[in-house]
């Protein structure tokens, strides 16, 4: 079921964080508000939620720690420490926040977990500063793990412990040991007053509005968000129904929002993603029309421009609108994504100068730009993208279009090999992003593929070498003749 924000308001606090859990709600301001403009009962139905996933790792966990520390209610406290208690390193720093901001109220189970476990010590060492019930257990266990409780005593800060750490120092023999209370030592003689925690302000911590995980649906639960009142749920569809390629059976649905939707982006998106049906004549004829209405909104006309881009790219009225569009702010980032599918190289220009460009989705597009028109000249341009968290996958897929290489299997290899320099090695997904882009760069120089679905190249085919029989030589049959007297003659 698809639930819009206008609908926060008449859905129970439980269905909510359901569909928070599954992508259909995002975590943003709107769905805050719901749960903490009025927060009788919102808690009782948080807890409920967690405490029905048991032991189950929920995808939302982060963001309900974050509404604990807003809330400051100690009745979550058992079940924040007991998913700590499962797996201590998933959330260290949201922890230590939260439990910060409760003080003494979690110090009791903290100091039940250290009591089995040692590994809590950084947890109630760093939530409870100054708490001296955390420093006389945390002292206690100096006798049981000298290295891990001297840093446990760090990470608290009370110079307190010093005496203690000394007297343990004295009558320890073991290096690493002593290492660790040295420099515990040092560092409680050296620390000032630990400040007081800054107030919590979860605001800061959300988007304001935010999409669905679009990437979770399949393509028939796509197609219901195409009839949400919300602009940007139907944008965000349409998108993903493109990814890979739009389904001939979801055409008709798409075509319907084309033609009708209240919204000219909406219509324009609708437009741009009905490319990828492009053999059909009837629609092909629709996106034409709609690409040469005059009195259609530039944003939607623009959404037909990327979709006629790429098979008409070459024609003088498209590269002439895509440069219209281009310069017009408003339709720049459109006009930017059909010079991407047009693959002229006239533009390479407008898409070198684009790397530079201050807007985020402008650059992604020069990315992909860089290596849609195979522009060489732009490929040193995209390795300080490698370490970009966003923007390395494209980054990897252009240079692997664009770099200078002999199209040839030895070509090919040596510069992947080069690019797993460059980018510090690859992770799974990469490997194969980049193998199917080197794929695609022969398949367009009509030579075959190298690597398969694994990104593993494929074994070169086996050359057999026929030897030339002289006249005079035995004859290859093993009749023992000479070969003009056998099968020569």
């Amino acid at each position: 079921m698809i639930i819009d924000p206008t609908q926060y308001e008449s859905t129970s606090v439980r269905e909510l964080l359901d569909a928070a859990e599954k992508g259909i709600v995002p975590l943003d301001h709107r769905l805050l508000h719901r749960l903490l403009d009025r927060p009788e009962g919102v808690l009782d139905e948080i807890l409920a939620f967690v405490s029905d996933s048991g032991d189950e790792e929920l995808m939302i966990e982060e963001e309900l720690f974050a509404v604990f520390q807003h809330l400051r209610d100690p009745r979550c406290l058992p079940w924040v420490v007991g998913r700590l208690r499962r797996a201590p390193d998933d959330f260290a720093e949201e922890a230590v926040d939260l439990l910060r901001q409760f003080g003494p109220e979690a110090v009791p189970l903290l100091l039940e977990w250290f009591a089995e476990d040692g590994e809590a010590g950084f947890f109630l060492a760093a939530a409870n500063p100054g708490d001296s019930r955390v420093l006389d257990a945390l002292v206690a266990h100096l006798d049981m793990d000298a290295s891990g409780a001297a840093f446990c005593l760090t990470v608290f800060g009370d110079p307190a412990a010093i005496p203690r750490i000394e007297q343990k120092l004295a009558a320890t023999a073991e290096p690493e040991a002593r290492q660790e209370l040295e420099a515990a030592l040092r560092e409680l003689r050296e620390r000032g007053p630990e400040p007081p925690p800054k107030p919590y302000n979860i605001w800061d911590d959300f988007p304001e509005e935010a999409l669905p995980d679009f990437y979770a649906f399949k393509d028939e639960e796509l197609i219901e968000f195409l009839a949400s009142p919300e602009a940007a749920y139907r944008t965000g569809a349409l998108e993903m129904l493109s990814r890979p390629r739009l389904e001939r059976a979801h055409a008709d649905k798409v075509l319907a929002l084309a033609e009708s939707d209240p919204e000219p982006a909406v219509r324009g998106k609708a437009w741009e993603v009905l490319g990828d049906r492009w053999e059909q004549r009837a629609i092909q004829s629709r996106i034409l029309a709609r690409l040469r209405d005059a009195e259609a909104p530039p944003v939607e006309r623009a959404g037909a421009l990327v979709a006629a881009a790429g098979p008409l790219g070459n024609r003088a009225e498209i590269q002439d609108l895509i440069q219209r569009f281009y310069d017009a702010e408003a339709t720049r980032l459109q006009a930017m994504r059909a010079i991407v599918f047009s693959g002229e190289p006239k533009f390479a220009p407008v898409v070198l100068d684009n790397l530079l460009a201050a807007d985020p989705s402008l650059v992604r597009e020069a990315i992909q730009g860089v290596g849609s028109l195979q522009l060489a000249e732009g490929a040193p341009d995209l390795v300080p993208f490698f370490e970009s968290h966003t923007d390395r996958v494209l980054a990897l897929e252009a240079y692997a279009m664009s770099a200078p290489a002999q199209l040839t299997r030895k070509g090919m290899r040596q510069l992947l090999e080069k690019m797993e320099r460059l980018a510090g090695g690859f992770e799974e997904a990469e490997q194969e992003a980049v193998t199917e882009a080197l794929n695609l760069r022969l398949e367009r120089a009509d030579l075959e593929p190298l690597f398969d679905e694994k990104g593993e190249m494929i074994p070169a085919p086996l050359e057999i070498v026929r030897q030339k029989t002289g006249r005079n030589d035995a004859c290859p049959c093993g009749s023992g003749k000479k070969y003009k007297k056998c099968c020569g003659a």
